[in-house]
């Protein structure tokens, strides 16, 4: 049997690295978009 937890958290950054960390999960969001729109239109099994 598998458990999976999803946790809520949030992360306290110093505010001159703020816009360093969200021009970062940005990055990794367009990643994640992009490779699951080519997975979706290659039919990658």
């Amino acid at each position: 049997m598998i458990f999976t937890k999803t946790l809520k958290i949030r992360i306290n950054v110093p505010s001159e690295q703020e816009t360093l960390l969200r021009q970062m999960t940005e990055q990794y969001r367009q990643a994640c978009n992009f490779i699951s729109e080519y997975v979706f239109t290659h039919s990658f099994d």
